[in-house]
């Protein structure tokens, strides 16, 4: 937890987004977190990740994409969707390649109870943000279509929280193309030293094991 909130800290947030109609990503008030993508085997633990996570359901590990970390802040939130492609006025799900099997998403801090909840309105479900703990869920019924009973939305955090959490997508392909060519961590600007420090020790303090 606390190599992905070294890796979360030195890097550039952007504005989440959700799947159009193209395929192509859109900003949308659906969805209004922030995000980055880590560099598909960028180093030996997100490698280690990559692996144990895709190993854990039956998947090699090059069937993971790269590793998306999220922020969520004052009335940020994800709205009712489905993790395999855009979920439809009736229900059903429009799938986009890669075909997302398994979702495991990480919370990287804890939050108070009721705050930043990831809920499955349809199987009567709300996970409260652990530190360290999971939620996962395969996306297909056994006929590899999506399965509507796992759609879910994260829930908005108040003022003074901030979550954060790990999204892990197993496919059913090989992502290893991406390993090459997924972006690095945009590094921020340098600020002045002492103030730069301070406030990498200030955010880090978010990733501390629970007292």
């Amino acid at each position: 937890v606390l190599h992905l909130g070294e890796l979360i800290c030195d890097a550039k947030l952007d504005r989440s987004f959700t799947d159009g109609d193209s395929k192509a990503g859109v900003v949308s008030s659906e969805r209004t977190s922030t995000y980055t993508w880590l560099a598909k085997q960028q180093d030996a633990v997100i490698r280690n990740i990559e692996e144990r996570a895709a190993e854990a359901v039956g998947y090699p590990g090059d069937h993971c994409e790269p590793l998306q970390c999220v922020s969520y802040t004052q009335g940020q939130y994800f709205n009712l969707h489905h993790d395999m492609g855009t979920l439809e006025e009736d229900g059903s799900v429009d799938a986009v390649p890669p075909r997302r099997i398994v979702t495991l998403f990480v919370y990287l801090n804890s939050l108070p109870d009721g705050e930043g909840c990831t809920t499955f309105p349809e199987l009567g479900l709300a996970v409260t943000p652990k530190r360290g703990t999971a939620v996962v869920w395969c996306n297909v019924q056994e006929n590899l279509e999506p399965d509507p009973m796992v759609v879910h939305k994260a829930c908005a955090v108040s003022k003074g929280v901030r979550k954060f959490g790990l999204n892990i997508w197993v496919a059913d392909t090989t992502m290893q193309g991406l390993a090459m060519v997924a972006p690095p961590s945009k590094k921020k600007k340098v600020d002045h030293a002492e103030r730069l420090e301070q406030r990498r020790t200030d955010f880090m303090r978010q990733f501390q094991p629970d007292q």
